[in-house]
């Protein structure tokens, strides 16, 4: 809950709902089956939408494309269509292996599904 108030402080601050985040916005299709949507509110993080849970991720160093990394995760953009979405392990700074993913739409916002 902390995470999730702090993400919205976030957006808050700059102008935006709590039950939409208005950033430019990307959702992937990936290689198992599964999707999910990352916000790019700013040059320096990424939200990252998975399996009904929100995730902040901040810019990494990178040989190539954007990589992102944050409360395990780790998501490296190769372009505008294609990512890798991979577990970050604690004792790890950079995972070599993940899912391959491909953008299916883009939009300027994530609507989160609020449950009740």
């Amino acid at each position: 809950m902390k995470k999730l108030l702090s993400i919205m402080m976030l957006f808050t601050t700059i102008g935006f709902s709590h039950s939409t985040i208005a950033a430019d916005t990307m959702t992937y299709s990936c290689n198992n089956g599964q999707s999910f949507t990352a916000a790019y509110p700013n040059e320096d993080q990424a939200v990252l939408y998975y399996q009904n849970q929100l995730f902040l991720l901040n810019i990494a160093q990178s040989a190539n494309g954007a990589r992102y990394v944050g409360e395990g995760w780790q998501l490296w953009t190769q372009g505008i269509n294609n990512a890798m979405l991979s577990i970050l392990p604690e004792d790890k700074s950079i995972a070599s292996d993940g899912l391959n993913c491909e953008a299916i739409t883009k939009t300027s916002a994530i609507t989160l599904n609020e449950s009740k």
